[in-house]
């Protein structure tokens, strides 16, 4: 019961952010994002407001973006991962959970990754494309 009254909070929310001014945004930013509720182990944000931050890895037009989700634990030996450190905290993006997001549901600019650490984010995610899972 408490997963469907999660997904009618959501759904609610959704209506309201569908309401918002897009936001100005760059590739490379890392954003404070309305990820929302998700099915089954796709990545949903946290709390009242259903945020995760999230790095917009590449910009289609001012209204969308492609977006990795970065997560707070710790999955340093996951492949699926690539490790970043802001303000000596590490954080992990997660290359499996790539979206296209409307730039409504960015909620507040967190930071700007450097050029050199945004292609080694793209270069692992280039490279996590390239891979095929055995089945």
């Amino acid at each position: 019961m408490k997963e469907s009254k999660e997904f009618d909070r959501w759904n609610d929310l959704k209506k309201q952010i569908n309401l918002k001014e897009e936001k100005l945004f760059q590739e490379r930013e890392v954003w404070w994002m309305n990820f929302g509720k998700n099915v089954g182990f796709e990545i949903s944000g946290k709390g009242n407001q259903f945020l995760r931050a999230g790095i917009i890895l590449q910009k289609h037009n001012k209204h969308t973006a492609l977006v990795l989700p970065i997560t707070s634990k710790d999955k340093s030996n996951s492949k699926f991962h690539i490790k970043i450190v802001y303000k000596g905290k590490a954080f992990y993006i997660s290359l499996t959970q790539s979206r296209v997001l409307s730039s409504k549901r960015f909620v507040r600019k967190i930071y700007k990754v450097s050029e050199n650490n945004y292609n080694v984010i793209m270069q692992n995610f280039l490279d996590h494309l390239k891979t095929r899972t055995q089945h």
